[in-house]
């Protein structure tokens, strides 16, 4: 994440004690600087509270990290060599491939991912990855499931932060102002 912010300082009063007078780093973030490869992303929730919005927002327009023209390394399974395969990215369009750790992503389920409460601790698709190739078609339509599972409750968090000039409190503030 430091690599797409920048820290400059802020003016400090001297001479004036008060709680809200500590020095405060201001981060500005680059959009130039954003990291592809998911597996090399840190988590979304550490990014700083005041840029995240920003970083969402500019990997919503980066889209998908799909390495298409990638030669994916493939995996033994008993007789078998499996490897992530370009045409899934058609079924799974929110689907990323780290070519660094040979996994699997969901970028929505990175960006807009439920409270780890609700989610189980299920951070396959958002953090540490899958690779199972063997089981990848299977496994990618249980991460989608029904309309209630994380992944769904991501593209709906997705959707609305995407219309937000068309919220009801976006409509209401610019009403009474």
């Amino acid at each position: 994440m430091d690599k797409f912010l920048t820290k400059t300082s802020t003016h400090v009063n001297v001479g004036v004690e008060s709680p809200t007078s500590n020095k405060r780093a201001c981060v500005e973030f680059n959009p130039e600087n954003l990291i592809s490869d998911p597996g090399r992303r840190e988590q979304i929730e550490e990014c700083n509270v005041n840029i995240r919005d920003q970083v969402r927002r500019a990997y919503l327009t980066k889209g998908p990290c799909q390495p298409l023209n990638y030669e994916f390394p493939k995996t033994q399974y008993g007789i078998e060599r499996k490897s992530f395969q370009k045409s899934w990215v058609k079924e799974f369009d929110r689907l990323e491939y780290s070519i660094k750790y040979d996994r699997a992503y969901c970028l929505w389920c990175y960006l807009f991912k439920p409270n780890r409460a609700y989610n189980s601790g299920r951070d396959v698709f958002s953090a540490t990855g899958f690779n199972n190739w063997k089981r990848a078609l299977e496994v990618f339509r249980d991460h989608i499931g029904s309309f209630g599972s994380s992944h769904n409750e991501a593209t709906r968090r997705c959707q609305a932060f995407k219309n937000q000039k068309q919220s009801v409190s976006h409509i209401l503030s610019c009403t009474w102002t």
